[in-house]
């Protein structure tokens, strides 16, 4: 019982140091030595929603959509509770253009609160995807006035207001095209996320 019990915690830790390991590498920008030290705590801990959520992160910022969807998918269905990655799952999915998927994924996010960020930039995004371009533009910029938003999700609203100005000038304005340069997801934005969240421990 004694060496069950001292294995058990062992694999914890090593689990755990991976994950902060593969996190510090994504911070060095260096993908490759960050999904393989995923890999490695996958394969002790297969149920690891936070890994498959970084994996996911990782795919995403290659270029690699579907397998990021894929990670996303994993990571929320082991724990639904992750906002992040279900406000990033969200993004991915409207991209690719299944906005229904997307309003679907996103609808526990207004549980938030209306003035939550992650609220609100859904709100504004899919007011831009539905050519509501007005009500879009003042959704986001009221976004802006938050002061605690993370440097990741304030970039992204910029590039969305930016795609809106974009669009709004053209007379054929494409929602769904403009979407593609403002909705990109990146580790960075899960890096901010989780610099974040142990501040607040």
């Amino acid at each position: 019982m004694s060496n069950r019990t001292t294995s058990g915690n062992a694999t914890s830790a090593n689990v755990q140091s991976l994950y902060e390991a593969a996190i510090a590498a994504s911070l060095r920008c260096e993908p490759d030595v960050a999904l393989a030290l995923l890999d490695e705590l996958l394969t002790l801990d297969p149920q690891h929603a936070g890994a498959h959520h970084l994996r996911g992160a990782e795919y995403a910022q290659a270029g690699d959509v579907e397998q990021a969807l894929a990670e996303f998918s994993t990571s929320l269905a082991l724990d639904p509770s992750q906002v992040v990655a279900r406000f990033q799952l969200g993004l991915l999915l409207l991209v690719t253009k299944r906005q229904a998927d997307a309003i679907a994924i996103w609808e526990p996010l207004q549980s938030l609160g209306e003035r939550h960020p992650f609220n609100l930039f859904r709100l504004g995004t899919l007011q831009f995807t539905s050519g509501q371009f007005s009500d879009a533009h003042q959704t986001l910029t009221s976004l802006l006035t938050d002061v605690t938003l993370m440097p990741a999700l304030q970039r992204d609203t910029r590039a969305m207001l930016g795609s809106i100005a974009k669009a709004s000038a053209q007379a054929t304005g494409n929602a769904e095209e403009s979407l593609e340069v403002a909705a990109t997801v990146s580790e960075q934005f899960v890096l901010d996320a989780y610099e974040r969240m142990q501040r607040l421990h």
